[in-house]
């Protein structure tokens, strides 16, 4: 369990940008590749999300993703946080269109475009190998 001392709140909160009750409070310091706020606590980067959930709730328990209900992934309002399971937190980015559901050449770490499979698989079914 991390223990919140008075130094880590005050230096938590002092990057967040708090706003009224049920508005979302965004992270205004360092956000990792994906979007969501990062903070440094004992030499490791925590989502800053989860940090402010478990600031509020306690530890967030084993396993579960903390889901934001906001959809806005530098939100630290502790109300607009609920943990969910994986499963959960999966059907809620589709439900609510948010999935990247980018396949084929229009990955990010696509080697082949969507001609060369082509290509390929035709050169397969004529029977060349596939060295």
């Amino acid at each position: 369990m991390t223990e919140f001392t008075p130094n880590v709140l005050n230096r938590f909160w002092s990057k967040v940008e708090k706003a009224g009750l049920d508005e979302c409070w965004i992270w205004i310091a360092a956000l990792d590749d994906t979007g969501y706020g990062a903070f440094g606590l004992n030499g490791k980067k925590r989502n800053s999300h989860r940090l402010a959930y478990e600031i509020a709730n306690g530890p967030a328990p084993v396993g579960m993703d903390i889901m934001h209900t906001c959809d806005r992934r530098a939100c630290c309002n502790p109300r607009h946080l609920v943990a969910g399971t994986r499963s959960q937190n999966m059907r809620d980015c589709v439900e609510k269109g948010r999935r990247n559901q980018r396949i084929g050449e229009a990955t990010p770490t696509a080697k082949l475009t969507n001609e060369s499979v082509k290509a390929l698989r035709q050169w397969h079914a004529e029977g060349y190998s596939e060295r």
